[in-house]
């Protein structure tokens, strides 16, 4: 049976967006920081500029990466709600791949949690927004975020024990996939942040720039789940016509 494209050509692009969504809100969050975003890095040498503003120290002060939590005293318009609105994105793009395969509901089930995770973390970053009472260190959302990384882990294990006609190249299909719908999750975040308190000498408590990584992350899964579903398999892309061995033999 001919593989349904479609649902996941519609994830990538889901995927897209969101890592567009994040890329353009982590660029408003460090609006405070613009002239100095560089200050104490890598490219520099870990040389320091200009001195950071208190606005920028405020934005520094956020701990991890996306999403970040919204301030007490000072928000950028739209930062946060367009990390929230990446986390649906991203969330969607998971569901519908997940869906489309018809699985059986007790593996469809398992499948859906890094969603139900991420979605979760949305929420609950969508009533901070709204309240603005939670300061940065509070953002309950980490344990939900945790939640995630357990869940894809079970997610990809289900697949993989209760669906063994899966082919591999579909598999690793869906690893790449969920490895872009989960940027959200602890570990993600956390090697973005660990990344950045490399490159960035700044690292007080967030280093400017944080978030890119992530936006990245998401960027490279949904064009390797592009280029992954538009090529032909290895067996079709080298089978020739098909030969009739009734004659091609010599008759005898």
């Amino acid at each position: 049976m001919r593989e349904r494209r479609w649902p996941w050509l519609l994830a990538a692009a889901l995927m897209l967006a969101a890592a567009a969504a994040i890329a353009w809100a982590t660029y408003l969050h460090w609006l405070p920081c613009r002239g100095t975003l560089l200050s104490g890095s890598l490219l520099r040498s870990y040389r320091y500029g200009p001195g950071f503003s208190r606005a920028c120290y405020r934005r520094m002060d956020t701990g991890l990466p996306f999403p970040y939590p919204p301030e007490r005293a000072e928000q950028t318009a739209w930062a946060s709600e367009l990390g929230v609105v990446a986390m649906v994105l991203v969330s969607a793009a998971w569901v519908g791949v997940v869906l489309a395969q018809r699985w059986p509901l007790r593996t469809t089930t398992v499948a859906l949690l890094p969603s139900v995770a991420t979605l979760a973390a949305a929420v609950d970053a969508a009533e901070a927004i709204g309240t603005a009472i939670r300061s940065p260190g509070d953002f309950a959302s980490l344990w939900l975020l945790l939640g995630a990384d357990a869940a894809a882990v079970a997610a990809l294990v289900a697949v993989r024990v209760w669906q063994p006609e899966v082919p591999g190249r579909l598999f690793r299909r869906l690893v790449v996939l969920i490895w872009g719908t989960t940027a959200f999750s602890f570990v993600h975040l956390s090697a973005d942040y660990a990344f950045m308190i490399i490159f960035s000498d700044a690292n007080w408590d967030t280093p400017p720039l944080s978030g890119y990584l992530t936006a990245a992350a998401i960027a490279v899964s949904a064009v390797l789940t592009a280029g992954l579903t538009l090529r032909r398999p290895q067996s079709q892309a080298n089978a020739g016509p098909a030969v009739d061995l009734s004659t091609a033999l010599p008759r005898g």
